[in-house]
């Protein structure tokens, strides 16, 4: 029985992650990424809708219904976003003449699939660096190696030897 979901409180662009065809049925995954980037307060939210939307004549198509209590955090006093909601659905498109899909250029690599790729990428740096030796350690290193008699005077001293 719901039709709309009542003023919306923020707006994302999605993607299309794919889009795969079995003939006249067409099936393509949307996604769509709501970060809490500039939020002063934590925004609460009750459901999420997909619009659709031919010349000015605009239809909500999909509705998620969120569980009691579910929010995005308000953004740290440093403004950078760490909380995000995270959607993927897949819709079927059949009996359809022509489907025209506008995607933010931005959308081909999905906010969720980089903060992934970021967050994977910081742990490996992470655990690469904790590996390296110090400056001290590589200094006392090199005082031992240093006191050590290169190979001419150990040969020299065991020639002289009975």
């Amino acid at each position: 029985a719901l039709t709309s979901i009542g003023s919306p409180l923020k707006q994302v662009p999605i993607g299309v992650s794919d889009k795969q065809s079995n003939g006249k049925d067409t099936t393509v995954v949307l996604e769509a990424t709501f970060q809490n980037d500039g939020l002063t307060a934590d925004l609460p939210y009750t459901a999420v809708g997909f619009f659709a939307k031919k010349g000015e004549d605009e239809k909500l198509i999909i509705v998620a219904v969120a569980n009691a209590g579910a929010y995005l955090a308000a953004t740290r006093p440093d403004g950078v976003a760490t909380d995000a909601l995270d959607l993927k659905v897949a819709i079927a498109i059949g009996d359809a003449t022509n489907v025209t899909a506008v995607v933010d250029p931005a959308a081909s690599v999905t906010p969720a699939t980089l903060n992934g790729a970021i967050n994977e990428t910081k742990q490996v740096l992470t655990a690469l660096i904790d590996t390296k030796a110090s400056q001290s350690n590589l200094d006392q290193t090199n005082a031992e190696v240093a006191k050590k008699a290169d190979s001419e005077a150990v040969k020299s001293q065991l020639a002289t030897k009975a």
